[in-house]
């Protein structure tokens, strides 16, 4: 895992623990959470209403590979699922 990765599995982790943007943006060492919010869409993220968290935008998959998209996608939800104490669920890819 690359340093980028580990950094955006921080910043989900913070958000999954309930903490705010003007909590989470200094604590990943930017000063306004619009550059939070910045990083995360270069990363293929997007804020989530519902989840109160970022998650990986679909319209972003042909930036990167099908593969690869699909192996952030299991990551999140097998991060989701260990902390919230549930077997962990496998994508199958066709």
């Amino acid at each position: 895992m690359n340093e980028i990765e580990v950094k955006v599995r921080h910043i989900l982790q913070l958000f999954n623990e309930g903490l705010k943007v003007e909590e989470v943006a200094p604590k990943v060492g930017y000063s306004h959470p619009k550059s939070l919010s910045r990083f995360m869409a270069q990363q293929g993220y997007r804020w989530d209403t519902i989840s109160m968290n970022y998650v990986l935008n679909a319209s972003s998959a042909p930036l990167i590979s099908r593969y690869k998209y699909f192996q952030l996608l299991q990551k999140e939800i097998d991060e989701r699922d260990s902390f919230k104490g549930v077997n962990n669920a496998k994508l199958r890819i066709f």
